[in-house]
């Protein structure tokens, strides 16, 4: 396969995991942010947030055979669980992203409280796992002072991570008022870089990342899409449209900026009824054999998160 989004091998989406997992045992529905990553047996690990009955997220793990693609098993309790913190985090929170980190594993994940003046504000946080995401600890977060320093008043979410040849880059969504959108307050961020030789040592780009046109009023959850030669990158965002449309946009790069693409998301919203109205936040993982993408569908992932397969590795 030659690249992503150039391919006609991907399957049919299908419910991989489902909300009734947790719902069964009275924990709460839906599967946010669905974030894959391999195992050392070469299974799927994927983290997502599962909302408890007022709408507050912890994350939770399910491990998928590599080759069916079945649950092999699932978490039964949060991973983490940042309820009653009474911090930034306090009212939940959904991944950012999860990547190697000394030895273990990392997790930037989005936390939310309400405030009586706005629905919300959303800060990134940090947690260290040294079983694979059994289970996490909070710690004090690498780029504590980049988030200090942004002059920014509502949202600071980290939803992307990539380290090659010792650079670190972040994907970053900066937020600041809100919109209201058929009665309905809407947070307004866009999408901005951070990059650097470590994580304590980040600026982030002065210019907006992914340029929008006027009736996308925010692009949600930016990531890469790279294949593993490297010579072939997309940024994939979830874009929400003020008649409710909101599915993913393929980013391509033009002179060293990124234009919205005419290459279409392999799903799109009307193709299922899981997701008639809405496909949000994809996600990817490459397997020796195959290429998986986990994407949310309905009201954020109320029914669970979906998957669509390649029938090939996305190289070249």
């Amino acid at each position: 396969m030659s690249d992503f989004f150039r391919t006609n091998t991907w399957s049919k989406p299908f419910l991989a995991i489902p909300s009734s997992l947790w719902g069964e045992l009275g924990l709460g529905t839906g599967f946010l942010t669905p974030t894959p990553t391999k195992l050392p047996n070469g299974n799927i690990r994927v983290f997502g947030g599962v909302r408890d009955i007022n709408g507050r997220s912890t994350i939770h793990w399910v491990d998928l055979n590599s080759m069916t693609s079945e649950v092999m098993n699932y978490s039964k309790r949060p991973c983490l669980d940042t309820r009653e913190s009474l911090d930034f985090d306090t009212d939940g929170a959904i991944l950012g992203d999860i990547f190697s980190y000394k030895g273990g594993l990392g997790m930037f994940y989005v936390g939310f409280k309400r405030y009586s003046d706005v629905k919300f504000r959303a800060f990134t946080g940090f947690a260290h796992s040294s079983d694979f995401g059994i289970s996490w600890k909070k710690e004090l977060s690498p780029i504590n002072e980049l988030q200090k320093r942004v002059n920014n008043s509502d949202i600071f979410a980290v939803h992307n991570v990539r380290v090659i040849n010792d650079n670190v880059e972040l994907l970053i969504a900066l937020g600041d008022g809100w919109e209201n959108i058929g009665g309905k307050n809407f947070p307004r961020y866009s999408s901005f870089r951070a990059f650097g030789k470590s994580f304590d040592d980040l600026e982030i780009s002065a210019e907006v990342l992914l340029p929008q046109s006027p009736d996308i009023y925010r692009l949600g959850r930016p990531r890469f899409f790279r294949n593993s030669q490297g010579n072939i990158e997309y940024v994939v965002a979830t874009g929400g449209k003020r008649d409710g449309d909101y599915r993913p946009y393929i980013f391509e790069k033009e002179n060293d900026r990124w234009i919205i693409s005419e290459l279409q998301f392999p799903v799109l919203p009307g193709m299922n009824a899981g997701f008639a109205l809405q496909v949000s936040y994809p996600a990817y993982v490459e397997l020796d054999h195959s290429t998986w993408i986990f994407f949310d569908g309905d009201e954020m992932g109320k029914s669970g998160s979906y998957l669509i397969r390649s029938d090939e590795k996305a190289s070249v």
